[in-house]
């Protein structure tokens, strides 16, 4: 059980430095709603509530994840 929950805090690091970095490559936060809702076929202010939900969720669980490994060492 450790192990997957280790494989999936990994999983959700990559992702989270992937959406940083799109952010970051000059992907405008509105293109990619554009196309999340294309791809989705999602309404685009659902699109932004997912987008905002997911930064939230990753932060938290990164966050917890590294003070948790602090703790640990």
């Amino acid at each position: 059980m450790t192990n997957k929950i280790e494989t999936l805090n990994k999983r959700l690091k990559e992702v989270k430095e992937k959406f940083d970095a799109l952010q970051k490559s000059g992907i405008d936060h509105e293109i990619l709603e554009i196309y999340l809702a294309n791809k989705t076929l999602l309404p685009r202010r659902d699109v932004k509530k997912l987008l905002s939900h997911l930064e939230d969720f990753y932060d938290r669980l990164i966050k917890k994840d590294i003070l948790k490994n602090l703790e640990n060492d």
